[in-house]
C-alpha cells in the first residue's frame, strides 16, 4: 500500500501530512486492473491536518463519514486515543494538544485502513466488553454490547440456580474471542 508519510505546507496556519502515493504509481503501470486496483488504494488514502487536537478530529470525523463509514465520530475518539495512547476522555479534555509526528503517522495508519472498511477492533485488535479488554482478530467475532445481556441473563440463571443448591454448568460453544465464557467465568468467582 501507499506508505511513504510526506509534509506539504497547506497554509501558515497547519500543514498536511499525506501519504504518498509512490505505491499507487506502480499499479497503474500493470495495465487496465492495475489502474483500478491503484484507483481504490488511491481513494482510501487519508489527508489529516496537523494542528489542534480538536481540529484534527473533525476533520478525521468528516473524512470517515464522506467515506461512508458508520459511526464516524466513535471511531475517530477509538483510534485517535489509541494511536496517542491515552484513554478517550484525554481528546476532550486537551483540545489545544498538539500530536507529535510519530501519533500522527500512527493515527493515518489508522484511519487508512478504517477507509478501507477495516473495523476499528481489528485495526487496535481489542475490544471492551463487560468492563474487560478482549483480543480480537478477523478470525473472530467482534463482542457486541448487546451480547453483555446474554451474560447479565445467565449470571441471573446462575444465582437462581445456587439459591436452589443446583449445579452450575456453562458451556460456550464456538467461543471465538472467549469474552462470554471468560466473564462469566470472572463474574460467577466474584460473587
Amino acid at each position: 500500500y501507499c506508505s511513504t508519510p510526506v509534509l506539504h505546507a497547506a497554509s501558515p496556519k497547519w500543514e498536511i501530512f499525506v501519504i504518498a502515493a509512490n505505491k499507487c504509481l506502480e499499479y497503474f503501470s500493470k495495465g487496465r486492473e492495475g489502474r483500478r486496483n491503484a484507483a481504490m488504494r488511491c481513494l482510501s488514502l487519508s489527508v489529516i491536518p496537523m494542528g489542534r487536537l480538536d481540529e484534527l478530529r473533525e476533520a478525521a470525523r468528516r473524512q470517515l463519514e464522506a467515506g461512508g463509514i458508520a459511526a464516524a465520530r466513535e471511531s475517530v475518539d477509538i483510534l485517535l486515543a489509541a494511536a496517542l495512547g491515552r484513554d478517550r476522555a484525554f481528546l476532550h479534555a486537551h483540545p489545544e494538544y498538539q500530536l507529535t509526528a510519530g501519533e500522527l503517522a500512527r493515527f493515518t495508519e489508522y484511519m487508512d485502513r478504517r477507509l478501507r472498511g477495516e473495523p476499528a477492533q481489528y485495526i487496535l485488535g481489542r475490544q471492551e466488553f463487560y468492563g474487560r479488554d478482549f483480543e480480537v482478530t478477523p478470525a473472530v467475532l467482534i463482542p457486541r454490547p448487546e451480547t453483555e445481556l446474554l451474560v447479565e441473563a445467565a449470571l441471573e440463571k446462575a444465582a437462581a440456580m445456587k439459591l436452589a443448591s443446583a449445579p452450575v454448568r456453562l458451556v460456550d460453544v464456538g467461543t471465538g474471542s472467549g469474552c462470554i465464557a471468560i466473564t462469566l467465568a470472572l463474574e460467577l468467582a466474584a460473587r
